[in-house]
C-alpha cells in the first residue's frame, strides 16, 4: 500500500495519514525533513531577497501594510522585480530555520568536541605523555 501511495505522487497529508489511520499532526511530524526545504522562487527575485537580506525586507514589508482583501498583491523589491508579500515572509521564515539548524549543528559540535577533550585530559593523549 505505501508504494501505491508513493507512485500515486500524492502530497495531501490529511489524506495519506487517514489511510494509515494516524492523526495529520502526528503524520505530519513524522515527515517532517531535517534540512529546511527551500522555497522555489525566480532565481531573480532569490537574488534579491538574499541581497536585502531579512532586516530589509522587515523594513520593505512595514511600508506596505497588509491588504486582507488582497494578501497576494506583489511588492516591489527593486530593480522593477516584484514577489507577493506571502513569498517574502516564507522567505524570511526559511532563512530562521535554516539559522535554527545551522546553530543546532554547530551545539552538537561544539559538545562533542568539549566530550573528547575532557576524554582526551584525563586519558592522556598518546604522543603527549611519554
Amino acid at each position: 500500500m505505501a508504494a501505491s501511495l508513493i507512485e500515486s505522487g500524492t502530497t495531501d497529508w490529511p489524506e495519506l495519514c487517514g489511510r494509515f489511520g494516524r492523526s495529520w499532526k502526528t503524520c505530519a511530524l513524522a515527515n517532517r525533513t531535517i534540512w529546511p526545504r527551500k522555497l522555489k522562487l525566480a532565481p531573480l527575485v532569490e537574488a534579491a531577497l538574499d541581497r536585502h537580506g531579512v532586516d530589509g525586507l522587515r523594513a520593505i514589508l512595514s511600508n506596505y501594510p497588509m491588504d486582507w482583501r488582497d494578501p497576494a498583491r506583489a511588492i516591489l523589491i527593486g530593480n522593477g522585480l516584484q514577489a507577493p508579500r506571502g513569498d517574502m515572509e516564507n522567505w524570511m521564515r526559511w532563512k530562521a530555520e535554516s539559522a535554527a539548524f545551522w546553530t543546532k549543528i554547530n551545539v552538537m559540535l561544539a559538545l562533542i568536541a568539549a566530550v573528547a577533550s575532557i576524554i582526551a585530559a584525563i586519558e592522556g593523549w598518546p604522543g603527549l605523555i611519554r
